[in-house]
């Protein structure tokens, strides 16, 4: 969670509360971390469907400026993501 806070600080976010949505999955150690805990195979569907340069997230904002400029699509991909991710047995 710290790593999250000192990204989300160095990005300026201004947002009231750390929402799912507003995850830095884009910053390369707040990912990691979060990947980690889901095992492998997990960082070809985050940067092909939730948040990269590549991902399809990305592409739509790029297409559809009211999207992108409130970076709609990414943050519905992690909210989604977080809340469907596979929770490791106990």
């Amino acid at each position: 969670m710290a790593k999250v806070i000192f990204r989300l600080w160095q990005d300026n976010n201004k947002d009231l509360m750390i929402l799912p949505g507003s995850l830095p999955l884009y910053d390369g150690s707040a990912r990691n971390e979060l990947i980690y805990y889901l095992g492998a195979g997990w960082d070809a569907v985050m940067d092909r469907d939730i948040d990269g340069e590549k991902a399809e997230t990305t592409m739509l904002e790029a297409k559809e400026t009211r999207f992108g400029s409130v970076q709609a699509a990414r943050r519905v991909a992690r909210t989604v993501f977080l809340s469907s991710a596979p929770h490791p047995q106990a």
